[in-house]
């Protein structure tokens, strides 16, 4: 079992490394052989990462219908699991896909319940992930008021795990709602 994870770790992490790349189909080889070895060896953990890496690959090609699709697979797959990280990330991911093709309600949803699912199993990381995406949901419906509140959570949050990368992500976000809200002193 351990040989097994490792391999179907090794493949994921592969293709995530290839998508920074921008080299789409190598990452794609990696997550369709992530997805076959998982298959084989009857492990649908595997499986559903491996659908989660394929949504994120697409996602980055700017193939938003193919990552929908995979992004429901894997999502479908962790809920049947019971899986309730890989649901929070998966919901996350669909919340980031919605978001970027103009559906705000549907990325709103999928937000909330990755909020939801995310404070029922006390993971501050994924709390703070989906306050973040609630607030840029928020700032496109023109609501201040929910996109700072949201803001101010998720960058309190990365401030007590020590998240140097999501600090500098909240913040900019912040500029950029200030600036979105006429508020240009404080944008700067």
């Amino acid at each position: 079992r351990f040989v097994n994870n490792t391999l179907l770790g090794s493949l994921g992490s592969k293709a995530i490394r290839h998508t920074t790349r921008a080299e789409y189909d190598t990452a794609l080889r990696y997550v369709g052989l992530q997805r076959v070895v998982a298959e084989r060896i009857g492990d649908r953990v595997g499986v559903a990462g491996a659908w989660l890496n394929t949504a994120i690959v697409r996602k980055t090609q700017d193939e938003q219908e193919l990552a929908l699709e995979a992004g429901h697979k894997a999502l479908a797959l962790y809920e049947s699991l019971g899986l309730k990280r890989g649901i929070a990330m998966t919901e996350e991911n669909l919340s980031d896909l919605y978001r970027a093709l103009g559906n705000y309600r549907r990325a709103f949803d999928f937000a909330q319940k990755s909020l939801g699912v995310s404070e029922e199993g006390h993971c501050r990381r994924g709390i703070m992930i989906a306050l973040h995406d609630l607030a840029i949901i928020y700032g496109h419906q023109n609501n201040a008021e929910q996109a700072f509140a949201h803001l101010e959570r998720a960058l309190l949050l990365a401030q007590e795990l020590g998240d140097a990368v999501m600090i500098g992500m909240v913040r900019h976000d912040m500029a950029l709602q200030y600036e979105r809200f006429g508020n240009y002193q404080r944008a700067l």
